[in-house]
């Protein structure tokens, strides 16, 4: 009887020895196997920073998550690559980026470039590194930086505007793309978000109303407007109870505000 279940046994002895190891081995592989190469179209030598840590220098193998990431690469006397790198399930992506040197007549737009990345990221060393480095020194890329900014702002009020013109003539559609125009070209203006906010309660989308005046309501948190104006998209929603809230902290802010005031039914 026992003659019986030794191949049953040794087919056991088989699996484990042989089989599990090798199966082991290949998911080790696979687990360690590279998702990402990076090689310069020339050979140039780049530095390699992806989601705000440095990887290497070009050429270079690593590994990534599947998925979308940021890669920003460098070195000094070339130009600037910034790129999302979008990394498969089960493959490995090859990239091949240009290394050409930054000449005279490209020099602003790439200066420009990477300070609006480190304006979108400012968590991102490596913008800062780069664009320092561009300017020569920290005062000038400090200069630079502010400079932009008072641009950006004087640009998205002249939008504003423009905005607030076609809303008066009931343009409203108009009045919302120039809104978001303004807010893309600076998008910390409070303003913007919660005039937006007011034309969107006005077409009845409240949600994106009460988001836009959350972001009004976080870069000024102490103007009562903004209170106001999200209390407005949640009482048109029937949401009486988060408006009367809104109302309250708007009166705190400034007692005096005719429209919280009137809301509350308070105005004499």
């Amino acid at each position: 009887m026992f003659r019986s279940y030794i191949p049953i046994l040794f087919s056991v002895f088989v699996l484990v020895v042989f089989v599990t190891p090798l199966f082991a081995q290949e998911t080790t592989d696979q687990a360690s196997s590279p998702t990402l190469q990076v090689q310069t179209k020339n050979g140039r030598q780049m530095e390699v920073w992806v989601d705000n840590e440095r990887i290497g220098i070009t050429p270079l193998i690593g590994r990534l998550s599947p998925g979308k990431h940021l890669m920003s690469c460098w070195n000094s006397g070339l130009e600037p690559i910034i790129q999302v790198v979008d990394i498969p399930e089960d493959d490995v992506q090859v990239l091949v980026i240009p290394d050409r040197p930054l000449k005279a007549d490209r020099f602003p737009v790439m200066f420009e470039r990477i300070i609006r990345a480190y304006q979108q990221f400012p968590e991102n060393p490596h913008f800062k590194i780069i664009a320092a480095s561009l300017a020569q020194t920290e005062s000038d890329f400090q200069g630079m930086l502010g400079q932009m900014e008072e641009e950006d702002k004087d640009n998205a009020l002249v939008l504003l505007a423009d905005a607030k013109w076609a809303v008066y003539n009931e343009d409203f559609i108009v009045g919302l793309v120039t809104l978001k125009e303004a807010i893309d070209a600076e998008p910390r203006l409070a303003v913007t978000w919660r005039f937006r906010a007011r034309v969107l309660t006005a077409l009845k989308r409240y949600r994106e109303a009460i988001a836009h005046a959350d972001k009004a309501v976080v870069l000024e948190p102490q103007n009562a407007e903004n209170f106001v104006v999200r209390g407005n998209a949640y009482r048109a929603m029937g949401k009486e109870t988060d408006a009367d809230l809104d109302y309250m902290y708007a009166l705190e802010l400034d007692p005096e505000n005719e429209e919280a005031l009137a809301a509350r039914g308070e105005r004499e």
